[in-house]
């Protein structure tokens, strides 16, 4: 990732290679980042996450 983290993308990315070592995390902090920002409803934005995480997630 980009040396202009802010202090949510640091931990978005530790959070998100917590749950998958393996995971790209240049394309998933700003796909979930870009989801974030979009101008819908947070339960669209929180369906949109929850499928994106589980894609990444290691049972």
């Amino acid at each position: 990732m980009a040396a202009s983290m802010g202090p949510y993308e640091t931990w978005l990315t530790e959070k998100l290679l917590s749950l998958n070592p393996e995971t790209d995390t240049d394309v998933f902090v700003t796909y979930i980042t870009g989801i974030l920002e979009e101008e819908t409803t947070d339960d669209e934005k929180r369906e949109s996450v929850i499928d994106l995480l589980a894609q990444i997630v290691v049972i």
